[in-house]
């Protein structure tokens, strides 16, 4: 985070773990959340309807895994070559192999190869990076792969978004606040606005 009192405050996290670790568990590795200015801009959804039918079904295969909230497409997180598995392999675990704190700012990097390797990923890293005195966030991946690949990266917010005509930069805006993401690369990587 920023330091206290900075008006413009930033909170950044990203997540590690294993994706078995509880009852209530989702494929989350590589999450990220994220909060500017008093406004959250990045969020994770949250649980589901306990009711709905096998929800605590949560092995390899698992009808937990059909259900939006659950799978990796629900979270902020990577969907390497989709299909309905549910996006990352059901124990996984991941570790911060990486982590640093300084005036100007900090960073961690997460291992997520676990997550993925069963989608044809040789390597998957993600860091979060606070920077340029703590007042820009930075989400890199560095993700390869066996085979060519199709990859979604998801982010949900209830911010309301204009793309750019290069639909490289999204323009969120919440309660008259603005916040830019912008695409560094891939070059032909864009953002597309989806209902979660």
């Amino acid at each position: 985070r920023s330091f206290s009192g900075d008006a413009h405050q930033i909170y950044a996290a990203i997540k590690s773990g294993y994706n078995q670790v509880s009852s209530h568990c989702d494929f989350d590795i590589g999450t990220f959340v994220m909060e500017a200015v008093g406004e959250l801009w990045f969020e994770d959804l949250g649980k589901d309807n306990y009711n709905v039918s096998n929800y605590f079904d949560r092995g390899e295969g698992g009808t937990r895994w059909t259900y939006y909230r659950k799978r990796a497409e629900g979270q902020n997180t990577l969907v390497l070559n989709p299909g309905t598995k549910g996006g990352q392999d059901s124990t996984a675990k991941a570790q911060i192999t990486a982590y640093n704190s300084s005036p100007d700012g900090g960073y961690a990097m997460v291992d997520m190869l676990d997550a993925y390797d069963s989608y044809k990923a040789t390597s998957a890293t993600r860091g979060l990076l606070l920077f340029d005195n703590r007042s820009r966030v930075l989400l890199r991946d560095e993700i390869k792969c066996s085979a060519s690949s199709t990859l979604y990266w998801f982010a949900h917010t209830r911010s309301a978004i204009t793309l750019s005509a290069d639909k490289k930069t999204a323009t969120l805006t919440n309660s008259g606040k603005t916040l830019l993401a912008q695409i560094v690369s891939p070059s032909n990587a864009t953002f597309s606005v989806m209902d979660a």
